[in-house]
């Protein structure tokens, strides 16, 4: 049991969750979207990136050398496997790693960072996953009502995830509060956008979307409210965007079986 334990705190502290939540999200993408998934080693490569990436963010901390040796690992795994990965996938990759770059990149330097330029690492944050679990995976990009209602829904989401890490590291109260009336504003958005999908596209898709707001809704209340721990962020905050994929995708699956 305590291995298991230690299994599954692995999973969460070593980053691998969140490299699956990525994955997670670039396979709903396709199936909601109606378009073929990618080839498995543009899933391979999409996991190892955001493990490293990740990882790499958490280099400066208490176990520093873990997560050193896990980038590494996630690096070379990532440079042999994007030999696979089409070439047509590059400029967008291109477009993601840069910005990626930049909000690593100050980790490295003693930085007294200013309110300004936390909010545009926290605009840098929501690009990054927007483009990497939507933009990217999709084979063509058509400015329908679908596809732009379905973009806007899961910029609202992932937004929202965002801002609750922003306002755990934020130390400034002035931010944490409009950081926290945005998140109301998002919560509310994301509803509202849920109820659209619903009664316009897709009732299965749409009911999932309300019950994942529902329970963000509550996420809200516990994470705007009180202090949790690190862990408790990656478990429930990520969880909440590991399981809206994962639904999908099952719900995908049972109906070809």
């Amino acid at each position: 049991m305590r291995t298991l334990q230690k299994l599954f705190l692995l999973l969460f502290t070593a980053h691998f969750f969140i490299a699956i939540v990525a994955v997670v999200l670039s396979l709903e993408t396709a199936i909601i979207l109606q378009q073929p998934f990618q080839s498995k080693s543009f899933y391979f490569f999409v996991f190892l990136a955001t493990h490293f990436a990740y990882n790499v963010y958490y280099i400066h901390t208490e176990n520093g050398q873990v997560h050193k040796m896990l980038a590494l690992f996630s690096l070379f795994g990532s440079i042999a496997v994007l030999y696979f990965v089409p070439r047509h996938f590059y400029p967008k990759l291109l477009l993601i790693a840069l910005p990626s770059a930049l909000y690593i990149l100050p980790i490295f330097f003693k930085l007294d960072l200013n309110r300004g330029f936390r909010f545009i690492k926290l605009m840098v944050l929501i690009y990054v996953w927007v483009a990497t679990t939507f933009i990217l995976p999709i084979s063509s990009f058509l400015y329908q009502s679908p596809m732009i209602l379905y973009l806007l829904y899961r910029v609202v989401l992932l937004s929202f995830a965002c801002i609750l890490f922003f306002i755990r590291d934020e130390w400034d109260q002035s931010s944490k509060r409009t950081a926290s009336i945005a998140a109301w504003i998002l919560l509310l958005l994301q509803i509202l956008l849920a109820v659209m999908v619903t009664t316009t596209l897709n009732v299965e898709v749409g009911l999932c979307y309300m019950g994942i707001g529902m329970v963000n809704i509550i996420l809200g209340i516990r994470f705007l409210n009180t202090t949790q721990s690190n862990l408790q962020y990656q478990m429930f905050v990520d969880g909440v965007l590991f399981l809206q994929g994962f639904i999908i995708t099952i719900i995908y699956f049972l109906k070809l079986s």
